[in-house]
């Protein structure tokens, strides 16, 4: 009796764990669903082919663990960085795209959706 307590008490402390591991429903997207939501979203907002916005979704895939990793890094050398790691992701984008207007929409609209984001982020939602 004593082994089936203790047995229940760590299934019981294993599910709270493992409950409150997990993102708050509808705000964290796994890698795929964030992928094809991405692909969607330039679809319907760009009218870009499923070709041009399946390369454009997978080289912003590649790019973003890059930017991400650069938290630690002072001021100048971040800036640095990260126009390295852009200059890099816009000719990727002109080689898949071929196209100097539709690169420079691409970003726009990037820059447009990283902005939203900002405001979102400060208003707290």
């Amino acid at each position: 009796m004593k082994k089936l307590s203790i047995i229940m008490f760590v299934v019981f402390i294993g599910a709270t764990t493992s409950l409150n591991a997990q993102p708050p429903a509808g705000r964290q997207l796994g890698q795929v669903e964030m992928y094809k939501a991405q692909k969607e979203k330039l679809k319907e907002d760009l009218k870009l082919t499923d070709v041009q916005a399946d390369s454009v979704a997978t080289i912003q895939m590649e790019y973003m663990p890059k930017l991400r990793g650069m938290r630690g890094l002072e001021q100048e050398a971040r800036a640095a960085k990260i126009k390295e790691i852009n200059d890099a992701f816009k000719a990727r984008l002109k080689s898949a795209l071929g196209d100097d207007k539709l690169v420079d929409k691409v970003i726009e609209y990037q820059e447009t959706q990283r902005k939203e984001r900002m405001e979102r982020m400060r208003s707290g939602e």
